[in-house]
């Protein structure tokens, strides 16, 4: 499937510090998201001490034909 590529990164500042990287690619006849890679670092001060969140993931379109009943 022809696909175009955008990428987006973003440094959050304040009382959430971090970095946030999305790699997203999609289908260029339709524009339906094939596939997602994702890494985000939040690090925020509690009244507890630092909460550090840092999700990675990666989300892939399998198929481009839709499953009409669950297996």
């Amino acid at each position: 499937v022809p696909a175009v590529h955008s990428d987006r990164g973003r440094t959050d500042t304040g009382g959430q510090r971090g970095t946030e990287q999305a790699d997203v690619w999609l289908d260029t006849r339709t524009g339906l998201p094939l596939r997602l890679d994702q890494h985000l670092r939040v690090v925020t001060s509690t009244t507890f001490g630092t909460s550090t969140y840092t999700p990675d993931g990666t989300l892939r379109l399998t198929s481009m034909t839709p499953v009409t009943q669950i297996r």
